[in-house]
C-alpha cells in the first residue's frame, strides 16, 4: 500500500471510465456522461483524500523523533 496514493488511484479511475466509455451497451453512453465521470471522479477522490488526512491527528514530538532518530541506522551502508 505504500505505493498507492491519491494519483495512482485517479489513474485508475480514469482508465476504468475509459473503458466502461468503449464497452458494449444496449444504449450508448453520452459525451456529457463520459466527460462527467473523467471530470467529476477524480475531483471527489481527491477531495476525500485530502480531507481524510486533514482530519488524521499531527504526530507528536517524540514520534517525529522516532522516525528522525531511525533514518541513519536503516540506510544503508556503503562497503569499500
Amino acid at each position: 500500500m505504500e505505493y498507492v496514493n491519491r494519483w495512482s488511484v485517479t489513474s485508475v479511475w480514469v482508465a476504468a471510465v475509459v473503458l466502461a466509455w468503449f464497452a458494449p451497451a444496449p444504449n450508448p453512453h453520452s459525451v456529457s456522461n463520459l466527460a462527467l465521470a473523467l471530470v467529476g471522479g477524480p475531483i471527489l477522490l481527491i477531495g476525500a483524500a485530502t480531507l481524510w488526512e486533514t482530519s488524521r491527528p499531527a504526530p507528536s514530538f517524540g514520534q517525529l523523533r522516532a522516525v528522525a532518530d531511525a533514518r541513519p541506522v536503516a540506510a544503508p551502508r556503503r562497503r569499500p
